[in-house]
């Protein structure tokens, strides 16, 4: 390749006009000109913090990087009805410039060939989320930090995703950061389910209970949504927390239902030594970073305002609680977040 035998400088000056997607293309053609890309341009390349891998049902793929995902360094789909690919092409440019057309069957092969060519290129340092809207699940790839998937529901004419189905596509990055579940899933988690090790879990349980999700969870966040809960479950919950059997790592718990009149605040009052701050005092006021895949940025921010909270027996951790009948959320604090509603806990105590 004649390329190859021109200067550095050339090489560098012909680099700099090129797109960041043509560059990656660029490195397809061998493993040489795969590390003269990567050699030269390191200053751009370095700059690349993540990568999303978006999903969607027209088949489309998106492979896209940037604060707000801005950048798109593949963008996929299935060809149009007069174009052929020839046997033995499962990846070929299409006539849009920086699109490329994908044989469809061949459609796992490809996006973990990309994904490996572009977790060699960028290393493992870097984060790697998916975004799913397609009716079939994503293939499951390695070394994955986040992921956002919409399930298909059975009224689209499509079947329900098993919870079975749904482990297998996250056997690859049993361990990611954070993973956000939207849809209806059919079964039960297995007791062992890699969901549960995640830091930030948020899932729509479609009035299903909870149970087993809650007390198997041992990340840092979990949100459930549209659940079917009842009173007992949230005061065994606040019972293990304060007697620290459980959720030590536990920072915060939200759960909604769109039912009504489930919990019943009286009986919960009963069971559970719930502390309350004279307003005159001070009140908890959470804010607090977590992760949530379904905005551009990757971090948001999660609020709490509260005089109630609930003190754990062995070492005095505090945390704020806000409940109705239909909602419950809890928000382990620190002095430095609260610092005058804590010490007025101090006085109380």
């Amino acid at each position: 390749m004649q390329f190859l035998r021109l200067p550095r400088v050339v090489q560098k000056e012909i680099f700099d006009n090129f797109e960041l997607c043509e560059l990656l293309f660029l490195g397809f053609c061998s493993r040489r000109f795969r590390y003269l890309t990567r050699s030269i341009q390191n200053y751009r390349f370095k700059e690349i913090q993540n990568i999303k891998y978006e999903f969607f049902e027209d088949d489309s793929i998106f492979i896209r990087t940037g604060y707000t995902y801005s950048t798109i360094l593949f963008a996929m789909g299935p060809p149009l009805e007069d174009h052929v690919i020839i046997p033995m092409e499962v990846f070929d440019q299409s006539q849009w410039g920086s699109d490329y057309i994908y044989d469809i069957k061949m459609k796992t092969l490809v996006v973990e060939g990309v994904h490996e060519y572009l977790l060699a290129f960028f290393g493992p340092s870097i984060l790697y989320e998916i975004e799913s809207t397609h009716p079939q699940l994503a293939p499951s790839l390695r070394n994955i930090n986040a992921s956002y998937i919409q399930l298909p529901e059975r009224n689209r004419g499509n079947d329900l995703v098993t919870a079975k189905q749904l482990e297998i596509c996250f056997n690859r990055s049993p361990n990611q950061e954070s993973i956000r579940i939207e849809g209806t899933v059919h079964g039960n988690f297995f007791t062992s389910s890699v969901m549960y090790r995640t830091k930030y879990l948020s899932i729509c349980c479609a009035g299903n209970k909870i149970d087993s999700i809650l007390f198997s969870f041992t990340g840092r966040s979990l949100c459930i949504r549209e659940a079917f809960f009842d009173t007992s479950t949230i005061i065994r919950f606040l019972n293990e927390w304060k007697s620290h059997n459980g959720f030590q790592k536990l920072m915060f718990f939200s759960i909604s239902t769109c039912q009504e009149n489930v919990l019943d605040i009286r009986k919960l009052m009963e069971c559970i030594d719930i502390k309350r701050l004279n307003p005159s005092n001070g009140i908890f006021h959470f804010k607090r970073t977590y992760r949530d895949m379904s905005f551009c940025e990757w971090s948001q921010e999660r609020f709490l305002s509260s005089h109630e909270y609930v003190i754990r027996d062995v070492d005095g951790e505090q945390a704020a609680i806000v409940y109705s009948p239909s909602h419950f959320r809890f928000a382990v604090f620190s002095s430095v977040e609260n610092v005058n509603a804590f010490k007025s806990i101090k006085k109380m105590i």
